[in-house]
């Protein structure tokens, strides 16, 4: 039972919409609904009567909101106290090369956590002065010289289409794909890279349609068909537990390390609390 899970139950009670609830957490509606389900599961009861894709607070929903609505006003308000000491606390610079929307995600939970804490962030591929920054998410790179690194997750690269694509469920090559439309993040991009050179070993130049470097347009434009594209999944998953649209290449096989580089010798006092809570962070949650 997490803090954040606690949060999506109490926000979705007094809404009775799990759409509504990742609006406001910026995730999305499946990874409440997920929530949700885990925190019945671990209750051992229903929370919400569930009807023709609606969700409906039942007793056992409202017995746990008003608990937790009285937990978590005390609770803001002592960390509202113990942050108004942090107010001046010195921004965290951090440059997210990888792994943008994960990151994303993590600033906002931490913020709930430490709502004074200010970050300067950059989401850029091509960004080359790095020196300026407290903390850089990347894939392996020895160039950041005066970091620290440690490793974030890995993850297993996927090509993916469209879940009502006839390659999906079917046994394929690579090479099987060269006559298909590609879609990739920008030219400065692992997956852009990963996607051209595999391509290239198995004989075929890709015949890229689009390169997008938001990633939220990169997979609608995969999920509606407009070209086959890489995803990631948790290197631990399944193959059972895998998105329909995944493609079985057997071909095609790529693991992906993500590294955490920051300066150890910062005069950021607030910096080593951040890279504390990543390092402890679960990555498969959510936004990945």
């Amino acid at each position: 039972m997490e803090l954040l899970q606690l949060r999506y139950f109490l926000d979705s009670a007094r809404s009775e919409n799990f759409a509504k609830t990742a609006e406001k957490y910026m995730v999305p509606p499946s990874s409440v609904s997920a929530s949700i389900k885990r925190l019945e599961t671990e209750l051992g009861c229903q929370l919400f009567d569930r009807c023709s894709n609606r969700i409906f607070l039942n007793e056992n929903g409202r017995k746990l909101q008003r608990s937790l609505g009285m937990m978590f006003d005390e609770l803001d308000r002592t960390v509202s106290e113990l942050s108004f000491a942090e107010s001046e606390k010195p921004e965290i610079k951090m440059l997210a090369k990888s792994l943008r929307e994960v990151m994303t995600n993590a600033l906002i939970e931490y913020r709930e956590l430490h709502p004074n804490q200010r970050f300067l962030t950059v989401f850029g591929f091509d960004e080359d002065n790095y020196e300026e920054y407290d903390l850089i998410v990347d894939e392996r790179n020895e160039s950041y010289v005066g970091y620290e690194k440690i490793v974030l997750c890995t993850m297993r690269i996927r090509l993916c289409a469209a879940p009502d694509s006839p390659l999906c469920g079917r046994p394929l090559t690579l090479r099987q794909l060269r006559n298909q439309n590609f879609v990739t993040m920008g030219k400065q991009s692992n997956s852009h890279r990963i996607l051209v050179k595999a391509c290239k070993n198995a004989g075929f130049v890709p015949n890229i349609v689009m390169e997008i470097n938001d990633t939220k347009c990169y997979v609608k434009c995969i999920n509606t068909g407009m070209g086959i594209g890489l995803s990631r999944e948790p290197a631990e998953t399944k193959p059972s537990e895998s998105a329909k649209n995944f493609l079985l290449v057997s071909d095609f096989e790529e693991l992906q390390t993500y590294y955490i580089y920051y300066k150890k010798t910062s005069s950021n006092p607030n910096l080593q609390n951040f890279v504390d809570y990543l390092r402890k962070r679960d990555f498969w949650r959510s936004g990945v």
